[in-house]
């Protein structure tokens, strides 16, 4: 899988946004991909239209948001059968 941006920046209060997209080129379809939020961080997921699969070739997206100030800090995103892929998140 492949996301982009891998660095997002957005305020607090607000949303952030990060597509994930399983490669053309992939074998198969990306089982329950997610953002492991790292402890004792803010940022949370606001929301995902990241199901159980993701089709190959196909794109999803993940919503993040914070109540405060924080980053960069790193949140790693795969899925049960995929490469994990990281973003680099910047609270302001």
């Amino acid at each position: 899988i492949s996301v982009n941006p891998t660095t997002l920046l957005f305020a607090e209060n607000s949303t952030g946004l990060v597509t994930v997209t399983n490669s053309a080129g992939s074998p198969v379809a990306a089982e329950n991909i997610a953002a492991t939020i790292p402890g004792g961080s803010n940022i949370s997921v606001q929301s995902t239209t990241c199901g159980a699969s993701l089709a190959i070739g196909a794109s999803c997206t993940i919503t993040f948001t914070a109540s405060a100030a924080e980053g960069p800090t790193t949140i790693p995103i795969a899925g049960g059968n995929t490469n994990t892929v990281n973003v680099d998140v910047t609270v302001t």
